[in-house]
């Protein structure tokens, strides 16, 4: 598609993206994957086996989808009851076993991380009076910079109200490559988002929530990065960052833990699950709004929207559902937590996940005690291992990317410019190959600068001892992770370092960020 034409979404039928009959089981809540991942509403008894009610509940409902010549998962549905929950939850603890983790459902993600590396595209939304608050000084910034410039594509799409004809177009298209360099300008995309009357889908918020949703109409890409345009990359940046050595995209995820209901922050941290809640039917566990860029494959898109129009058939087409959610909630959900809820539930395998708690103080650091699940119907109770959650998704892993504008003196636009150059030093440092900063000495270091250069530049930076809090362990308040496993943090920080490789730094910009 030329980077001038409006996208024209589809029309989905009810037909085509819900089947006419579901199948339901009796109602429970579950600890999210103690479950069959094709049928996640079906709890493992003793040694993998199904108690008598539950196989009794499962063959009624295979004879019923047999007959209506459907089977599509249902999703969890909450008891109507605490009475009813207190007995589920009792007759888990005696007879469900977590599940072992499962098999990978498909190989559409498998191959090396340079391989998958290589399909990614980014994704970002903005707009006009955004540009020179965050777009160009920080995210456009902080990517040249940092990013690998072989392997920069971009698409940025626009409310198609910017520009009222094609001669208006083509000149907002110009005017965001011009805030490239010149050699990247050819890898930039522009593209106009035709969904923009807020009657419908609701002011700009809503608007970039709807975007996000319907990522894989704007790209081709195998793999989508969708970033917030205050996006600001806080060192150099690798494969490995962002996909595992099986190819899989790096899932970052926050779960509740360590807050006192009564406290704002606790409203703020589960403000988006009543959202999550009532667009999926389930409780909702895992908030993925804690990295960028966030990848995943174009294909699991469709899926994403097929299953909700699933779970409302009241809607025949997804942006009537939209219509609904962003009306309904009131800034009250957020497109990634649903996304990845999803995710969680039934691809699973598919992602390499690093779950973060939200808090780490000690009032119910584990997550909601099963006990007082019934006090919060739209969170999912329980300890991360009642929860599946291995441990290796619960090791400390490095974050590539802050969020501009809500870190920590990032918050005042005026203020912001200052952060940005400070990270970007900061990065700088901390992406210098390792042998090079331990060993004080001449070799393949970035940028062909050589130890003597690298040394005044980074001096007042503790590179070989500190752990770069503000650029690996920073996505917007505070790094839970550093706090709550330092030794953990530190030797995921000392492996990270280890695979630092020559970078072709702007020297340009070296001069400027360190008044050279």
């Amino acid at each position: 598609l030329l980077s001038t034409q409006v996208w024209a979404f589809p029309v989905e039928t009810s037909t085509t993206r819900r089947p006419p009959y579901s199948v339901r089981v009796p109602t429970m809540i579950l600890p999210p994957n103690a479950v069959n991942q094709q049928h996640p509403h079906v709890a493992s008894g003793r040694n993998g086996r199904k108690g008598p009610n539950v196989r009794l509940a499962i063959a009624a409902a295979w004879l019923v989808g047999y007959c209506c010549g459907v089977l599509f998962p249902s999703p969890p549905r909450l008891v109507s009851s605490s009475s009813n929950y207190d007995r589920a939850i009792a007759n888990l603890v005696r007879a469900a076993t977590p599940a072992k983790a499962t098999t990978r459902i498909s190989t559409s993600t498998e191959g090396t991380a340079e391989q998958a590396f290589a399909k990614l595209h980014l994704l970002i939304t903005t707009f006009p009076g955004g540009f020179e608050q965050d777009f160009r000084p920080v995210f456009v910034r902080s990517l040249q910079f940092f990013w690998p410039r072989e392997h920069i594509r971009l698409t940025v799409v626009l409310d198609n109200t910017v520009a009222k004809n094609d001669e208006e177009r083509q000149h907002m298209i110009q005017k965001i490559k011009s805030f490239f360099d010149a050699d990247l300008q050819n890898r930039i995309d522009v593209k106009f988002h035709p969904n923009t009357d807020p009657s419908i889908f609701g002011p700009g918020y809503d608007i970039q929530q709807n975007i996000g949703f319907w990522a894989d109409n704007f790209t081709d890409a195998e793999y989508i990065g969708i970033v917030d345009d205050d996006t600001l990359f806080t060192r150099a940046i690798q494969p490995r960052d962002l996909f595992d050595e099986e190819g899989r995209p790096h899932a970052f995820s926050k779960y509740i833990s360590g807050v006192f209901p009564n406290e704002t922050r606790f409203r703020s941290c589960t403000r988006w699950k009543s959202g999550t809640h009532w667009a999926l039917g389930w409780r909702g566990y895992v908030n993925a709004m804690t990295y960028f860029p966030v990848v995943l494959h174009r294909s699991f898109l469709p899926k994403i929207r097929k299953y909700i129009l699933h779970v409302h058939p009241e809607f025949s087409t997804f942006d009537a559902f939209f219509q609904k959610l962003w009306s309904r909630q009131t800034r009250g959900y957020s497109q990634f937590e649903i996304m990845f809820e999803y995710l969680w539930h039934y691809q699973r395998n598919e992602f390499n996940w690093h779950l973060e708690p939200e808090w780490i103080d000690d009032f119910w650091r584990d997550g909601i005690p099963l006990e007082k699940a019934s006090q919060f119907p739209h969170i999912q109770p329980g300890s991360p291992q009642y929860n599946n959650v291995t441990d290796d998704q619960l090791r400390p892993f490095p974050r590539i990317a802050v969020h501009g504008s809500y870190i920590p003196g990032g918050r005042v636009p005026r203020r912001r410019i200052g952060r940005v150059v400070q990270l970007m030093k900061q990065g700088y440092c901390f992406s210098q190959p390792w042998d090079a900063i331990a060993n004080k000495v001449n070799g393949s270091t970035s940028g062909g600068d050589d130890f003597v250069v690298i040394h005044r530049r980074c001096q007042a930076y503790k590179v070989e001892t500190d752990v770069n809090i503000d650029g690996e362990w920073l996505f917007e308040s505070e790094g839970k992770w550093a706090r709550l496993n330092p030794s953990g943090a530190a030797m995921a920080h000392a492996e990270r370092m280890k695979r630092n490789s020559p970078h072709n730094f702007s020297q340009k910009e070296l001069r400027l960020i360190f008044r050279e």
